[in-house]
């Protein structure tokens, strides 16, 4: 019956994917671009990632997918369009005003207001609701504006002697009480007054609901809604919310009638102002009330607009001066020319701005639109296709939502040159008349675009002038600082703080200098990595179909989710911070990401949760660590010495070798082998080092002088051939074979990411099934012949010498002895068998390699930018040589100080081992939490290596924190390239060795010039630090004086 009861299912499942793929729009849509589907659920586990992440990722999208772009889940379909051409074919046309998701979500709040309402209800509206914004009508509300910007102004007096002051919740009251007082005709009565400040926090919360059901499409359905908690937080919010704007219209309509105010009308200046005082302005509102008196609208209609115009009027406007005030005070020299401006139209009077001196704003009205191009307040829209739209070449089915995402729009670089700086000049009339009206669009465009946009800008003059006029605007949120959130408004996930100081005591000359300053150490205004943060549609429609299979598939598995939750690791673990989970998955659609967005998402995420947060799915459980406190208390310790994943999925290849061996086995090797690398040994290498690095200089002379050279490729080859002369013995020649082993490493590579990002494969037995299962048989196959051919080349020679490298007391020179020489001696005694030296040396072949080429690549790139470090390592070389034309020495190497920092700093930017990872088998707490049993506990070197407490301005390449004074007060945990603890690498003081004696020999004889750059570079996850494309330099041969 059950087997009956699954086949039912899977073919109902296959039919409707079938049905979804193939019917008319289904066809139509697959034409065109995007993100890569998954079976029956589209693109949905693309946009189940934190708001944050999905901000950024639909401006990635963009950028791989073209100007128009789709996303779908079952039958619901969205795209997203970029060209101004489409955006006008669009928006300007009254057949595509209807509007779909996510508006729907709003309903509940605003019901059928102008933002929501459709079709002739909306016509009806908006006529009704012109009148009020008429200019006449506007002009009477000015003396309001400057009260409200004037009582704004006195308030900030109070923030003159802080050090940083929250933007939000000061500007965000100023507007909401100027569109009470404006638009609403409301007083300023006690119960207003505490209504006000009560009226935030539930508009916030409104609007985070609507984001949690936009990426959660089993909570489309409004019945399957309302039965979760996040309804029930909703409705509390839409009560205070209701309160308010029911508080608002009983006391219009009171003082309506105490001073028996009817009609409406434009007020002209031929009029008398007997009706204007500052009680009697007719406002918004009394239209409505006196549209409701002749039977046009009803009670809740009114009400409906009342919401939508008191949270359209002050929110979007809060969020516009917020992003502007942060801005001019990291643009001094801006801020300089507004204020310039300003005293030439008002001198040194205190007196009110009037409509005339708005008008003489020219410059400020540029810095108006400029940053409305940077930070629309709206900054997203969509509308839903009822018919098919032919845009460009592509052909949109009817019943899709075509979205706008207006911040990508206003960055388009083709339009907006330099997109991320900011410069007002381009608002100038000259340069707007060749550009296409629909390339700007912060208010929208159309027969939809913003009724309040004339209001807007004569608020947002009045009060940035007034601010400008008396304060001084510093910095303290810079723009990069900026982690942008999916929400209905323009919102970052964290505070946007300035700070403001009176003008006067500014002196000028130290003004002008600072602004001078400011705008060359900013220079090109990068935008955030953490804006390397991602956001998709979040318009797909439910269907009742859909609906029955989740209640099915739901109802079969509500016991896992009872169980992962509330066993004692699932409470303990939900205590810790971390990205949304879904039921049983977890985070597995976090995981579920292409090599490059999995690396950027884990840096956001140690960003966004702090130094311990977690990733789950299904019944593995994740944390990672940053701090260098809980570092050490891992890695320092050996109870957490353990590894599993993502080291198991190593097991075929290295099998138990150093790297992945556990308990006494990992103790009776890690002893067998730490002779191996004892500094006289490695002494005794030192010329293989020298040799192979002349074969290096020589390869770069014969072939790739004054050319663009691939370094990862140069410097895989020459590692490795020295990683076989040295440690295994044996000389091996730069063949096919040698070729084909190189690529089988990244292959398996990719192999270890397929299964980290697929967790149902960390199960041996299902991953034996799968196909990447049988290309990974054939990749450790190569690698095991390779290493099979080392250990029996050099079994014949040990035969031919008749002698054994390693003897009674090792540290007694006999003949230059190999890791793979102690490893057969150790062998013939009965230590060791032929599986134990094969996996040791398959793991030192790996790892004395691959991270040395990848350590080598990185600085040399670096170097190459870093014009004056290079110079001063060649002086430091000069010094060393003295002129001459010697060889390099093991003494050489001890004396190349300033060097070496530089290999540490390098290490700290790209350390070639990106991440570790400890299993913890008991509970233990860290930073005030208690880690579970069986956790993997991870650490996230990259990112600890760039924290800024510990290393200010992580970003530069400065090697002089590398000098003992500055290390001295650092902890040891907090610099980690080579691990730490008893796990260390093994082979650190090697891979110094070789990393000196190939820079130095490296750089004495060519100077290094960039092509790539540091910001160039897109990281993928991977076994060691790389890049999803070759890094490349010139060499140039330095002229030996």
């Amino acid at each position: 019956m059950f087997l009956q009861i699954l086949l039912s299912i899977c073919t109902f499942v296959i039919g409707l994917h079938l049905y979804f793929r193939y019917k008319y729009s289904g066809r139509l849509i697959n034409k065109i671009k995007g993100p890569k589907q998954t079976f029956l659920f589209g693109n949905l586990l693309d946009i189940f990632i934190s708001p944050e992440i999905l901000f950024h990722k639909q401006i990635e999208w963009r950028q791989k997918y073209g100007p128009t772009w789709k996303l779908t889940a079952f039958n619901y379909r969205s795209v997203y369009i970029y060209k101004p051409e489409d955006i006008e074919v669009v928006l300007s046309s009254t057949r595509y005003i209807g509007k779909n998701l996510p508006y729907n979500f709003l309903v509940p709040w605003l019901q059928e207001g102008l933002l929501t309402s459709q079709g002739e209800k909306w016509h009806h509206r908006r006529k009704m609701l012109t009148p009020a914004f008429h200019f006449q009508i506007l002009k009477k509300f000015f003396p309001t504006f400057c009260e409200h910007s004037k009582e704004l102004v006195n308030n900030l007096e109070k923030e003159l002697y802080k050090e940083k002051t929250d933007l939000f919740p000061i500007i965000s009251k100023a507007t909401l009480g100027l569109i009470c007082e404006t638009s609403m005709g409301a007083t300023t009565g006690e119960d207003i007054e505490f209504l006000k400040n009560k009226y935030f926090k539930p508009l916030h919360t409104v609007a985070w609901t609507m984001m949690y059901r936009i990426t959660r499409i089993w909570l489309f359905t409004d019945t399957l809604f309302k039965l979760t908690n996040v309804a029930k937080i909703q409705n509390a919010a839409l009560k205070t919310l209701n309160k308010f704007t029911t508080q608002i219209i009983q006391d219009r309509r009171k003082y309506r009638k105490h001073n028996n105010i009817t009609g409406y009308y434009i007020h002209t200046e031929d009029d008398d102002d007997k009706n204007y005082g500052k009680k009697g302005k007719l406002a918004m509102l009394d239209l409505l009330l006196d549209e409701e008196a002749k039977g046009r609208i009803d009670e809740a209609g009114i009400t409906e607009e009342v919401d939508t115009f008191m949270f359209e009027g002050h929110d979007t406007t809060a969020t516009v001066l917020c992003f502007m005030i942060m801005r001019l005070a990291n643009e001094p020299e801006i801020q300089d020319s507004v204020a310039e401006e300003l005293k030439s139209i008002f001198g040194d009077s205190q007196r009110p701005p009037t409509l005339e001196d708005l008008s003489q704003m020219k410059y400020l009205d540029c810095c108006i639109k400029e940053s409305l191009r940077l930070y629309p307040s709206v900054h997203f829209m969509s509308r839903c296709f009822t018919e098919d739209v032919k845009l460009g070449d592509v052909t949109v089915p009817y019943d899709t939502m075509c979205h706008f995402n207006v911040f990508d729009i206003h960055r388009n670089p083709d339009i907006f040159p330099d997109p991320e700086k900011f410069i007002p000049e381009r608002f100038l009339p000259e340069n707007c008349v060749s550009r296409h009206p629909y390339a700007y669009i912060p208010f929208s465009a159309g027969p939809r675009n913003c009724i309040g946009q004339k209001f807007a800008q004569i608020e947002l003059k009045v009060i940035m002038s007034s601010i400008l006029r008396r304060y001084i605007l510093e910095p303290v949120t810079r723009t990069e600082d900026l982690v942008f959130t999916i929400d209905i408004i323009l919102r970052t996930n964290h505070p946007i703080y300035v700070r403001f100081r009176e003008r006067e005591r500014r002196d000028p000359d130290s003004s002008k200098l600072a602004a001078w300053s400011l705008k060359h150490i900013q220079g090109h205004n990068i935008h955030s990595i953490l804006l390397q943060q991602l956001t998709v549609s979040h318009v797909l429609i439910a269907d009742k179909m859909v609906l029955y299979l989740i209640w099915v598939i739901g109802l079969i598995l509500v016991a896992i989710p009872l169980y992962l939750r509330w066993c004692r690791a699932g409470r303990l673990m939900a205590k810790i911070p971390g990205p949304p989970e879904l039921p049983v998955i977890g985070n597995l659609l976090t995981l579920y990401r292409t090599k490059e967005d999995l690396f950027t998402d884990t840096r956001l995420f140690n960003k966004m949760y702090g130094p311990l947060w977690k990733l789950q799915a299904f019944n593995l459980r994740g944390v990672a660590i940053s701090d260098p406190k809980d570092i050490e208390m891992i890695l320092s310790s050996t109870t957490y010495n353990e590894k599993n994943l993502p080291y198991n999925f190593l097991y075929t290849w290295l099998r138990e070798g150093l790297l992945v061996s556990k308990g006494e086995k990992w103790h009776q090797r890690r002893k067998l082998l730490t002779p191996a690398f004892h500094f006289k040994i490695l002494n005794e290498h030192f010329h293989s080092f020298r040799q192979q690095t002349q074969d290096l200089l020589r390869a770069i002379a014969n072939e790739h002088n004054e050319a663009q050279v691939d370094l990862q490729l140069l410097f895989t080859k020459a590692t490795l051939l020295v990683m076989c002369e040295t440690s295994l013995g044996t000389k091996v020649e730069d063949t096919p074979v040698f070729d084909k082993y190189l690529k089988s490493i990244h292959d398996m590579g990719e192999c270890v990411f397929q299964r980290l990002t697929q967790p149902w494969l960390a199960t041996d037995f299902i991953y034996s099934m799968s196909s990447n299962a049988r290309r990974e048989k054939s990749i450790v196959k190569v690698l095991h012949d390779f290493t099979k051919q080392i250990v029996e080349k050099r079994r014949e020679n040990r035969m031919l010498n008749s002698k054994s490298v390693v003897e009674e007391n090792v540290y007694e020179k006999k003949i230059k002895p190999a890791l793979l020489d102690l490893l057969l001696d150790e062998e013939e005694q009965g230590n060791i068998d032929i599986e134990g030296v094969l996996e040791e040396v398959d793991t030192f072949l790996f790892e004395g390699h691959d991270t040395t080429a990848s350590v080598l690549t990185f600085m040399v790139m670096r170097i190459a930018n870093e014009p004056v470090a290079q110079d001063r390592i060649y002086e430091e070389l000069k010094d060393i040589y003295g002129g001459s034309p010697r060889q390099l020495t093991v003494e050489d190497l001890s004396k190349m100080r300033y060097l070496e920092c530089c290999i540490k700093e390098s290490l700290r930017l790209y350390p070639s081992v990106p991440f570790l990872s400890r299993y913890i088998k008991h509970e233990v707490d860290i930073a005030g939490y208690t880690i579970p049993k069986k956790t993997f506990c991870n650490i996230h070197v990259f990112d600890v290596h760039r924290n800024p407490e510990v290393y200010p301005d992580p970003e530069r390449f400065i090697p002089e924190r590398f000098l003992p004074n500055n290390v001295a007060t650092r902890s040891p945990y907090s610099y980690i390239p080579f691990s730490a603890g008893p796990r260390n690498c093994i082979g650190q003081k090697f891979a110094m060795m070789e990393l000196k004696t190939v820079m130095s020999e490296l750089l004495w004889k060519y100077q290094l010039e960039p092509i790539t750059k540091p910001g160039d570079l897109v990281f993928t996850t991977d076994l060691v630090l790389r890049t999803n494309h070759p890094i490349y330099v010139r060499f140039r041969p330095r002229v030996q004086l």
